[in-house]
Parts: C-alpha cells; sequence; structure tokens
C-alpha cells in the first residue's frame, strides 16, 4: 500500500476540492454562491464525520460517515461519497478511507455500518470486509 498520503477530518476550506473530487461520482454541483454555507452546515453536524486524503498538498480523497440512533438505542452508521482521484485508484487510498471511516464507526460504538454500492464497486467493498445484504431501493424526490 502506498503511504505517502494522510488523512485528516475535513474543514471548511476543502470544499472546493471535494466538490470537484465528487464530480467523479455525481453530475450535481452547487451554485457557487452558496458553496461556503454548505461548508457551514455540513462540517457543524454532530451525525456526520468526513476525512479528506491529501497527497504532495493535494486532495486526492474524499469520504464522509453519518450516523443514526436507532428506535432500541443502537447506533447504526452510512458511509457515503468515498471517491478518490482517478490517478491515484488502486493505489490503497480508498482502503484507508474505508478503515478511517469504519475506526470512527468503532469509536462510536455503532453495531452496524451500511453503504449503497455500484456493481462495478462490489469488489473493492467485499475486499473491505462488507457483504452484501438486501437490495438498496430509493424514491427520488
Amino acid at each position: 500500500m502506498n503511504t505517502s498520503f494522510t488523512i485528516s477530518r475535513f474543514s471548511q476550506k476543502d470544499i472546493y476540492e471535494v466538490i470537484e473530487l465528487l464530480q467523479d461520482v455525481s453530475s450535481y454541483r452547487p451554485n457557487v454562491d452558496i458553496i461556503p454555507s454548505l461548508a457551514n452546515i455540513f462540517d457543524n453536524q454532530e451525525n456526520s464525520y468526513a476525512c479528506v486524503v491529501i497527497k504532495n498538498g493535494k486532495l486526492i480523497g474524499f469520504g464522509s460517515i453519518f450516523f443514526v440512533r436507532r428506535l432500541r438505542g443502537g447506533l447504526t452508521a452510512v458511509i457515503e461519497d468515498v471517491v478518490v482521484a482517478a490517478s491515484d485508484r488502486r493505489k490503497g487510498v480508498g482502503q484507508a478511507i474505508i478503515y478511517s471511516l469504519l475506526d470512527v464507526a468503532r469509536a462510536r460504538n455503532c453495531f452496524k455500518v451500511s453503504l449503497e454500492a455500484n456493481q462495478s464497486a462490489e469488489p473493492f467493498y467485499l475486499a473491505a470486509g462488507f457483504v452484501k445484504a438486501g437490495r438498496v431501493m430509493k424514491f427520488m424526490l
């Protein structure tokens, strides 16, 4: 695994680079005028954690996790928006993001972490220890 990168907590200054990186996985781009407020809102949520990966001063990866308190008291988490710059894929960066997010979930005593993955990403998540569990359904509003 390539260890010439560092992982740190997302901060509001990272927002523009993260949005550019997320264009690889989604076509949605927020209006540039609201980006600073989005960074503030995201960064101040209590039910989430996000990390960035920096290599040679450049942001090359991002991942986030959201926490949900269940009715019976247990805490679960959902991993979202794991993305690595195309030039840095297959070098251990994505795996490092996943393990970092899982460490945060363990520290918060989550009993389960789930995520939604497209079929091409399944081998990556299976290699990280995830198992297939049911089918994802969604309702777009």
